[in-house]
């Protein structure tokens, strides 16, 4: 499972496509408001706290084989750094505990 961002580099609070593509033969479920900011700090990723945040219980699929476009926007108080973004996805039709998986983007840059 690849998870991929439409830019390298980003300003604060900007827009992000996110990209997921899967190359099993399950469907997965994912929300990608409930993405995950992390910060680069001293060669260790950190996640960035966003108090406040509200998604919504909403589930998209992620069937067999395919890609699935989403956006999602970072925090407007980013400092400047190293970002990457995960997203955590469940897989459908699978007995409890049911299989989770954490999609990882590739780092990018967040300057103002």
């Amino acid at each position: 499972m690849t998870l991929a961002t439409d830019q390298s580099r980003y300003r604060p609070g900007a827009r992000v496509s996110l990209t997921l593509v899967i190359r099993t033969d399950a469907t997965y479920a994912f929300n990608p408001c409930g993405r995950l900011v992390e910060r680069e700090v001293d060669g260790a990723w950190r996640p960035v706290e966003e108090p406040g945040r509200i998604c919504t219980m909403a589930a998209w699929l992620l069937e067999p084989r395919a890609t699935r476009t989403a956006t999602t926007e970072l925090p407007a108080a980013l400092d400047a750094g190293r970002y990457r973004l995960l997203v955590a996805l469940t897989r459908e039709g699978s007995t409890p505990p049911a299989e989770r998986l954490q999609a990882v983007s590739a780092p990018f840059a967040v300057a103002p």
